[in-house]
């Protein structure tokens, strides 16, 4: 059984966002999952429209190389609905490719 102080330490370091796209791994030392990265959006149906956008560019496949080392949680109110494997080299990319998305959609609601 973990103690408090366990899973409080275990808190700090793992905390996704309520909704949006949450990027974890795993501490190997450890053995529990900590948060990389999160990328809030305003609501689900923005979310999971970034979640099926980025899962086609970046879902990693071991049989194509490099074996995945992160995974993308697609967030709802707190909760993982779906996800997806990712490589650490992919990151920067995917975070581009996000904000890319983000200004797109700007763009497309304000004409």
């Amino acid at each position: 059984m973990l103690t408090d102080e366990q899973i409080g330490h275990s808190l700090e370091r793992y905390h996704p966002c309520r909704t949006g796209l949450h990027v974890c791994s795993v501490d190997e030392e450890a053995n529990e999952p900590i948060t990389v990265a999160n990328f809030p959006f305003p609501d689900d149906a923005s979310a999971a429209d970034a979640f099926c956008s980025t899962g086609e560019e970046f879902s990693a496949d071991e049989a194509l190389g490099e074996p995945p080392d992160l995974v993308v949680d697609l967030m709802s109110d707190g909760s993982i609905l779906e996800n997806f494997s990712m490589t650490r080299q992919m990151l920067g990319r995917f975070d581009t490719f996000l904000r890319t998305l983000a200004v797109r959609k700007r763009l497309s609601t304000a004409s």
